[in-house]
């Protein structure tokens, strides 16, 4: 809902989900009629390997989405489920790849792959410098024929059937396929909604775009254990009150608590194309 309430024209949502129940579709449909959907399956997960943080096993469907759209769209955009788009998403649609297949925020927790705690277990025997960055997978920019042709999907998967150890699940192969080959987004493209942010210290960014992508963020990401439509009413997270007035408004207010919880879960990932011109642009 944030997105088409951000972003003007056609917007076109292609959803990652193996589970999410008729009703809960029509649901979504209802909340954003203006918003053409797609649901894409991501096929069995069955033999990946679980991540020792918790993440969701749905997760790994943003590893297929631009197999199954390879020749209908040049470029997507891939948004968790989690996150609050506060910001028009066309200068995102338009930012410069420099010629590579994605560009993410730097996380600000796991800094670099050879974080001690979270980063990459075996970077060193992977060849990767402990202080390459690392990117956090919540907001992407696709390019989806570079993505293909690399065969990043496959080559995650392969990442992963050897690698046992994963702490971010395919956020860690992500990073290792592409490490040192994508490209930064500015900060304010994915704001952690956690106080009190110490680790952007870690980041080297200047004091004013820090405040700034904080005061006024593009996207906010729940990133961590507590979700918005989990929040108690002490809850410490950032524009919780943007989100419930997103949670509360359309089709969503005339559902239970309990069943926008659950509509949230089934739709656990979300893959989409913020589309003005889906070909061309």
């Amino acid at each position: 809902m944030s997105v088409a309430a951000s972003t003007p024209g056609p917007v076109r949502a292609n959803i990652v989900t193996n589970d999410a129940s008729a009703d809960s579709r029509l649901q979504v449909a209802r909340a954003v009629p203006s918003m053409e959907l797609r649901w894409l399956r991501c096929g069995s997960l069955h033999g990946l390997p679980p991540s020792l943080c918790g993440v969701d096993p749905i997760s790994y469907g943003r590893l297929f989405g631009p197999g199954q759209l390879e020749g209908e769209v040049e470029r997507l955009i891939y948004l968790d489920v989690d996150t609050l788009v506060r910001h028009d998403l066309t200068a995102l649609w338009t930012t410069d790849l420099e010629g590579r297949p994605v560009a993410a925020v730097r996380d600000p927790w796991v800094t670099s792959v050879g974080h001690p705690t979270l980063g990459i277990s075996n970077y060193e025997a992977l060849g990767f410098a402990a202080t390459a960055p690392y990117f956090n997978c919540g907001v992407i920019v696709i390019d989806v024929k570079r993505w293909n042709d690399d065969g990043a999907a496959n080559r995650c998967l392969e990442f992963l059937s050897t690698q046992r150890v994963n702490r971010f699940a395919d956020q860690d192969a992500l990073n290792a396929v592409f490490c040192r080959n994508w490209t930064p987004l500015p900060m304010q493209w994915n704001v952690f909604a956690h106080p009190p942010h110490r680790p952007l210290i870690g980041l080297r960014k200047s004091t004013r775009e820090v405040v700034a992508a904080q005061i006024d963020p593009a996207i906010v990401h729940y990133a961590g254990i507590e979700k918005p439509w989990d929040a108690h009413h002490n809850s410490t997270l950032l524009f919780l009150d943007e989100w419930q007035s997103f949670a509360n408004s359309g089709s969503f207010s005339a559902l239970p608590k309990r069943s926008r919880k659950r509509l949230c879960q089934e739709v656990r990932n979300r893959l989409t194309g913020a589309t003005q011109a889906l070909r061309g642009r």
